[in-house]
């Protein structure tokens, strides 16, 4: 059983749940529901991404670099919806400090 359905069927019972079972019921979630978001990141960069063989090398390469940026942020989403702690954004360095 899916944790969704797992949360549908405690809401719908009435039964009270114990907090630690709520806590990790949550967590199931937050984890499925992140694993679903970075598939289907990763599913639109290969159908939007792909080379073709009309393309020039520069078109190539463009739609390389944002199907690894895709790719990076998939796996971004899967390691916070990972995290039992709140997630930390890195930093974006590429802002000029002048």
């Amino acid at each position: 059983m899916s944790s969704h359905a797992r949360a549908y069927h405690a809401l719908t019972t009435g039964k009270p749940m114990t907090p630690g079972d709520a806590t990790q019921l949550l967590a199931a979630l937050r984890t499925e529901y992140g694993d679903e978001f970075a598939d289907a990141l990763t599913t639109y960069a290969r159908e939007q991404y792909v080379p073709r063989p009309s393309d020039s090398r520069g078109e190539d390469r463009r739609k390389r670099r944002a199907f690894g940026a895709l790719s990076r942020a998939a796996g971004l989403v899967r390691e916070f919806a990972a995290s039992p702690f709140r997630a930390t954004i890195p930093h974006q360095n590429d802002r000029s400090t002048s």
